[in-house]
């Protein structure tokens, strides 16, 4: 299941995508020329119900990526192709729909944007099948070793926020945690864990509601208590309001975030601009001076440019791009499909190849076990400056050691 505390509980009030279900989907010139079969693969995403993704463009990201892939000769001269399900946020569904692609599509490899995949989590245990993100946000991550995080996991979330609080030389941290779900609470105790560790003051916890009407109470309780660096642990639009609000009553901590909990528009919005450190799991979208950044906005530039334009547009799109670069070197790594259809087998070998593996400066360093979970406990920090998202700390991911 996704963790909703710190950043799946985004889901609640996304914007929903149409549904992307059907049968099977390829992408490219290549796909229709290659002479070799093609490599399916599943991606299966809470695109609709009442937990449907943060954003409406994060999976393009995936589907630029299979499109670009198809175009350069695929996956060893293998086609890629797709099969997608939308298991629209239902368990039962999301069940059901993994094992259809296992079953009758065949796929070596799924693709998880499912905020419900604790689910099918026994099915692909069965069936010994690979998964990799979607994003790397996911709890599965954390303890199943067919899970393989290409980005900082969300143990490492609240490692992140305490580092922060050093970055903008912060003593007190305060976090305020959404009040419609059980599951937001559950990141207190971490939080707790972590500030103690970090040695820093915790001055205030509370919750609260998306639909309060003001937030004028909690910001005066945290200026009171001299709060310097705040984590909303709720929806963007409950972070820019906090944010606005206690701007009015005259206080301006920093606030803190990562990934899909970070809108593209923070650095320009009253309270956030100029008081905003964020991570993120991945190498940043915007970050163009690294060349796998560039060839990724080349590859949306041609298939996706809609997305480029939208409001949603953030970290997860060039996340689900990553997934797929995770693949092709899993594949690349063992020269799969030479003599052959490329295996889940093939995959599992290419990934514990993995030593450090960082997809051309794309993702932090990645290693993988044979038989363990694998959590990724690095990232890449961001920061809002000038009416923009800065890397002022560099592109050289940092990495830190959860508490227990």
């Amino acid at each position: 299941m996704r963790s909703l505390g710190v950043r799946g509980l985004l889901a609640a009030a996304a914007l929903l995508l149409v549904p992307v279900v059907g049968t099977s989907f390829s992408s490219g010139p290549a796909a229709a020329s290659a002479r070799s079969e093609p490599v399916n693969v599943g991606l299966i995403c809470s695109c609709s119900g009442p937990l449907g993704p943060a954003g409406v463009a994060a999976i393009p990201g995936f589907e630029a990526w299979v499109k670009y892939q198809n175009a350069h000769g695929g996956l060893n001269g293998h086609p890629i192709r797709v099969f997608y399900k939308n298991d629209a946020s239902n368990p039962g569904t999301a069940a059901a729909d993994v094992q259809a692609m296992i079953s009758q599509n065949h796929i070596v490899m799924l693709f998880d944007d499912s905020q419900v995949d604790s689910a099918f989590a026994k099915i692909i245990d069965q069936n010994h099948i690979p998964v990799t993100g979607g994003t790397s946000d996911s709890d599965e991550f954390l303890s199943d070793p067919n899970w393989f995080a290409q980005g900082a996991t969300v143990d490492s979330y609240f490692i992140a926020y305490m580092e922060a609080a050093k970055k903008v030389g912060a003593h007190v941290v305060g976090q305020l945690y959404c009040a419609e779900s059980s599951i937001c609470q559950e990141g207190v105790p971490a939080f707790r864990a972590e500030a103690n560790a970090f040695d820093l003051k915790v001055g205030i916890i509370a919750s609260i509601s998306a639909s309060a009407p003001n937030y004028t109470a909690e910001c005066l309780a945290a200026k009171q208590n001299r709060v310097q660096l705040f984590n909303i642990a709720d929806i963007e639009p409950v972070t820019v309001k906090v944010a606005q609000e206690c701007t009015t009553q005259g206080y301006d901590p920093y606030y803190v975030a990562g990934g899909g909990a970070i809108n593209r528009a923070f650095p320009t919005l009253t309270g956030l601009k100029n008081h905003f450190i964020g991570f993120e799991e991945d190498i940043p979208y915007f970050a163009t001076s690294v060349p796998g950044v560039k060839t990724y906005l080349d590859a949306m530039k041609k298939y996706e440019p809609a997305t480029l334009k939208s409001p949603n547009y953030a970290e997860p799109t060039i996340q689900n791009w990553i997934a797929g670069l995770l693949l092709a070197k899993a594949v690349q790594a063992v020269n799969a499909g030479k003599n052959g259809p490329i295996t889940a087998t093939d995959i599992y070998n290419g990934l514990y190849s993995f030593h450090g593996q960082d997809l051309g400066g794309m993702a932090p360093p990645l290693t993988y076990t044979k038989g363990q979970a694998n959590p990724i406990h690095c990232w890449f920090w961001i920061k809002a400056q000038g009416n923009k998202f800065t890397t002022p700390y560099g592109l050289k991911p940092a990495c830190g050691k959860p508490v227990g």
